[in-house]
């Protein structure tokens, strides 16, 4: 008779109890919503965090996380989040951006320009909006401030110091690379031009109030969604389109849908809506 494979035993202790209290405080606090066939991902994720904590049960860490004000509740957070991104990535919402922008665009002739990158990640997609908007602007002078905002303070820390694998900067294309990195055998600095352009602030979606202002003409908030219940959805969409100026434009991930959630937004390109 042929053996039936064995699960492999766990390092750590992990019970369903401790899963379901992870899951419904990470749903409370960052909006994510982690599916039962997520258990094993979520385990193999804070693994990391008993490691440096010392501890070996499940039950600890959850004893942890459930003090007031824990200091560790962003560790968990940090760990939770997906954090996968790369330069240009959807390439067609970049085109979209830099036709408003250009010569002939809604938005070529404004002084302030203003636009917001939720859900940044390590800095890839900011610096994409900001390589774009500086082609598009062929260098004029005007007040460009991008806001690139996350929940995982590394992954900002990422954005902030602007270095990048060779392999991560594949994407760029090679007049931008040129232009707007430092390329060394050993990787890539974005210039000082960029990072100045990109304001990176932590930010949890899910907090009632942002202090933050607008308006804003563009506001990418891409495959970040997708974690999110649908009510979830509809009141970040609401909230997004009272910082949107009117005719302005709010863009979401290629798996994301989010028409008829807001009165005001009208979907008119690929996962592309304006603001009426």
């Amino acid at each position: 008779m042929q053996a039936t494979p064995q699960t492999p035993p766990r390092e750590f202790e992990f019970s369903d109890r401790d899963f379901e209290f992870l899951r419904k405080l990470v749903k409370e606090k960052a909006g994510i919503v982690l599916a039962d066939h997520k258990r094993n991902m979520v385990y193999s994720r804070i693994a990391r965090r008993f490691r440096a904590l010392g501890l070996n049960r499940g039950e600890d860490y959850v004893a942890l996380l459930a003090k007031p004000n824990s200091v560790e509740l962003p560790e968990l957070l940090n760990a939770i989040t997906t954090n996968l991104t790369h330069f240009f990535r959807e390439n067609h919402h970049f085109e979209f951006l830099a036709q408003q922008f250009s010569a002939g665009g809604r938005f070529n002739t404004a002084d302030r320009i203003r636009v917001w990158s939720a859900g940044c990640s390590a800095g890839m997609e900011p610096y994409s909006i900001a390589m774009t908007l500086c082609e598009a602007l062929e260098n004029k002078a005007r007040q460009v401030k991008i806001l690139a905002t996350d929940l995982d303070s590394t992954m900002l820390d990422r954005g902030r110091e602007g270095k990048y694998r060779l392999d991560d900067v594949e994407a760029i294309p090679t007049a931008y690379k040129k232009k707007y990195l430092h390329i060394t055998p050993h990787g890539a600095q974005v210039q000082t031009q960029l990072r100045q352009m990109i304001h990176y602030k932590l930010l949890n979606l899910m907090q009632q109030s942002w202090p933050l202002k607008g308006p804003f003409q563009i506001i990418f908030c891409r495959n970040v969604m997708i974690y999110f219940d649908k009510e979830t959805q509809k009141v970040l969409v609401g909230k997004f389109a009272q910082l949107l100026q009117p005719g302005g434009f709010l863009i979401i991930g290629h798996s994301e849908n989010v028409s008829g959630m807001h009165p005001n937004l009208k979907l008119i390109g690929r996962t592309i809506y304006e603001k009426s």
